[in-house]
């Protein structure tokens, strides 16, 4: 399982890579997929929106999402 996460020019921000994990449903906070809205550096990024990737295998996932601070 790895989700990417992109600002609108299409720019790598972030990449959460949590390997292999068993099929379910992750919904309590401490087992969901969580992005603290920081940069592969650890800094904040700015409000606006982003384009979320999540992908399984072959399975691929987009969507967009709006971050505001």
């Amino acid at each position: 399982v790895v989700i990417r996460i992109y600002d609108i020019r299409g720019r790598l921000v972030r990449e959460l890579n949590f390997g292999r994990l068993k099929a379910g449903v992750y919904e309590s906070k401490g087992e969901a997929a969580y992005w603290d809205g920081r940069n592969e550096l650890g800094e904040s990024v700015s409000s606006g929106i982003y384009v979320i990737e999540l992908s399984v295998g072959r399975f691929r996932a987009v969507r967009k999402t709006c971050l505001i601070r």
